[in-house]
C-alpha cells in the first residue's frame, strides 16, 4: 500500500463514518472492531490496514473493500452474499449451472 492509498482510505472510511453521524466510537462498537485500530487509521497513525479491521467496516458500512482502498469509484456494494438474496436453493442451483429459472 502506498501512503496515497492509505490517506485515500482514512478519508473514505471517515467521510462514511460522518454521513452515518458515527463518533469513532461508536462505529468500533457497533462493527465490532477496535477502537484504538479505527482511530490510527483515520489519524493517518498507521502506514497498513489489517485485512480483518478493513473487511469487517466494508461489511458494516455496505460498501466494497476496493470503494475503501480507493480501486473503485462505485460506492453500492454490488456483490452480496447467496444468503442475502432470498432465493431457493433450487433457485440459486439453477443460476450456478445457468439454467432459466421460472418466475411466477
Amino acid at each position: 500500500n502506498t501512503l496515497q492509498e492509505i490517506a485515500e482510505t482514512e478519508k473514505r472510511i471517515e467521510e462514511i463514518r460522518k454521513d452515518m453521524k458515527l463518533s469513532q466510537r461508536e462505529l468500533a462498537a457497533q462493527a465490532g472492531i477496535s477502537y484504538d485500530a479505527l482511530r490510527r487509521v483515520e489519524n493517518g497513525e498507521t502506514h497498513t490496514i489489517n485485512s480483518d479491521l478493513l473487511i469487517r467496516l466494508a461489511e458494516f458500512f455496505e460498501v466494497s473493500t476496493d470503494y475503501l482502498l480507493g480501486l473503485s469509484n462505485i460506492r453500492e456494494r454490488r456483490n452480496y452474499a447467496v444468503s442475502q438474496l432470498g432465493l431457493s436453493e433450487e433457485s440459486i442451483k439453477r443460476l450456478v449451472s445457468k439454467k432459466s429459472i421460472r418466475i411466477r
